[in-house]
């Protein structure tokens, strides 16, 4: 998953997790308390009942990811969430954005037309190291 600020202009980092449960959990277990608020098990209590809306097959559609936006509203912001190969080769918005600011990043004058493509077999060890700053 990738959450950062509510505003936009703090920091944002990727946070990987072995398998979906593991995902799940913790987004419904720590990502409410990553502030500090004094209103975190409120928020918690909002994530669990946004979570339970949805099976586990949903849980990765904009419909569930739009329900916990709408939970940690004014806590976190919830950008993305799903598998490293939908990152690496899906066809939404914020893959094609972070693989278009990756190839940006690799070679500023030479950007490619297709800079969004899914990225390739020798690219994936560079793609990997652009991941763990970005948003940072």
């Amino acid at each position: 998953m990738y959450v950062g600020d509510d505003d936009d202009f703090g920091p944002a980092a990727f946070h990987w997790y072995s398998s979906a449960d593991a995902l799940f959990t913790a987004i419904a277990e720590d990502l409410p308390y990553i502030m500090g608020e004094d209103d975190d098990d409120d928020v918690a209590a909002g994530v669990r009942v946004a979570l339970t809306k949805f099976d586990a097959p949903h849980r990765f559609g904009s419909a569930c990811r739009q329900a916990l936006q709408s939970s940690l509203r004014g806590v976190q912001r919830f950008h993305w969430h799903g598998e490293f190969v939908q990152l690496c080769k899906g066809d939404i918005d914020f893959a094609k954005g972070v693989r278009a600011n990756f190839r940006e990043v690799l070679d500023e004058e030479a950007v490619p037309p297709n800079a969004d493509a899914p990225v390739c077999e020798d690219e994936l060890d560079d793609f990997i190291g652009f991941l763990q700053d970005f948003g940072l």
